[in-house]
């Protein structure tokens, strides 16, 4: 087919071009790998804890039970005796999450998946941080993404680097089967990467604020524009292939950098203290700001009043068998990472996030 030397040209000099698959998004990605592998009555996928909601539903979709196992908020990563204790006959797949861009060494939970017959997926769609990060050797196969919230965005686009050579044969032949993404899809989806654009930049979130709250919440407004409509969560529009403009500027992003350094400065965990998240971290998240709070509403409207754009973590949800009471997910806030911001101004916005939670606190004591 005519993209497959555009396909060698994506992952030149960074991934072996015969253990990739470029496909139209992760989540488009991991709907071919779990049909690929033809899940028998009852199969299980087990989930590091905290993930989107479509890859749940893409798990069930394609006849699989999703299960969860915890993730510490500090280190970001799942326990290995956790996930053992929660594999059984029935698991097919292990899914390790690279949360908010951090990595933890995969080997402890590979062997521990391994010895039970699971196959171990690195979800490293928030990851990428430029050709020197090819994925974990421990893995059975990694999923790198370029989608429209992402550092290194193409608008779309994910490559799932697959070891085994029957399994990534397999998935390219029904992936060939797809219909190719249109131009006017992939223009779509260029525009929207523009506003969302603008509402990263601190000089210009003011402005826009004000504009899309006429229309509603703004943070609802901005994170559905970064997200793909509920159509699109159909079959149909899952199973695609990336046409030669999205592989064009994938391959642009994937050249750009070789080792992209993180726009959040390791200062910024250490002022955030105890409410940093992934301060633990083999590699701590350098792409987004994460922090959790006693009081996340209170921050996040003094934050608005001030300029900055805070925002809550509605687009993740937590897989678990068990309920959780006051979950970390659900006080976890996304803090601004624009590369413009001066780094007083940084520390600023911090200072004024920890002493809107105290404030919070006391309020409610009262």
């Amino acid at each position: 087919r005519p993209t497959v030397d555009l396909d060698a040209a994506l992952v030149y000099d960074w991934l072996p071009p015969d253990e990739s698959v470029v496909c139209h998004s992760v989540r488009s990605g991991f709907d071919l790998l779990l049909r690929t592998l033809a899940p028998r009555p009852g199969d299980e996928v087990l989930f590091t804890e905290v993930t989107i909601p479509g890859m749940v539903q893409i798990a069930e979709r394609a006849g699989y039970v999703p299960r969860g196992a915890p993730v510490d908020r500090e280190t970001l990563a799942a326990d290995p005796a956790a996930i053992e204790a929660r594999l059984t006959p029935k698991t097919r797949v292990v899914v390790v999450a690279s949360l908010f861009g951090s990595r933890n060494p995969l080997a402890p939970i590979a062997e521990v998946a391994r010895r039970h017959g699971a196959l171990v997926v690195e979800d490293a769609a928030q990851a990428f941080s430029g050709r020197v990060f090819a994925g974990s050797p421990e893995a059975d196969v990694t999923m790198f993404s370029f989608g429209m919230i992402k550092r290194s965005t193409a608008a779309g686009g994910a490559v799932l680097r697959v070891h085994d050579p029957d399994l990534r044969e397999a998935m390219r032949q029904q992936l060939d089967a797809y219909p190719l993404q249109t131009r006017r899809d992939y223009a779509r989806r260029l525009a929207v990467l523009t506003m969302l654009h603008l509402a990263s930049d601190h000089r210009w979130y003011g402005a826009l604020y004000g504009l899309l709250s006429a229309f509603g919440d703004p943070d609802r407004l901005v994170s559905k524009m970064g997200k793909s409509r509920p159509s699109q969560q159909t079959a149909d529009r899952l199973r695609r292939r990336p046409g030669a403009p999205l592989l064009r500027m994938m391959a642009r992003r994937v050249q750009q950098g070789t080792n992209l350094p993180p726009l959040v400065p390791a200062e910024s965990h250490r002022q955030l203290g105890a409410n940093a998240c992934g301060s633990k971290a083999a590699v701590a998240p350098g792409w987004v700001l994460p922090a959790t709070f006693e009081q996340p509403g209170h921050v996040v409207a003094t934050l608005r009043r001030l300029g900055y754009d805070a925002s809550t973590l509605s687009s993740l949800v937590r897989v678990g068998d068990e309920a959780v009471i006051d979950h970390w997910l659900g006080k976890t806030l996304f803090l601004p990472t624009d590369p413009s911001m001066p780094p007083a101004e940084r520390e600023r916005m911090i200072k004024a996030a920890l002493t809107a939670d105290r404030d919070g606190v006391t309020q409610q004591d009262r």
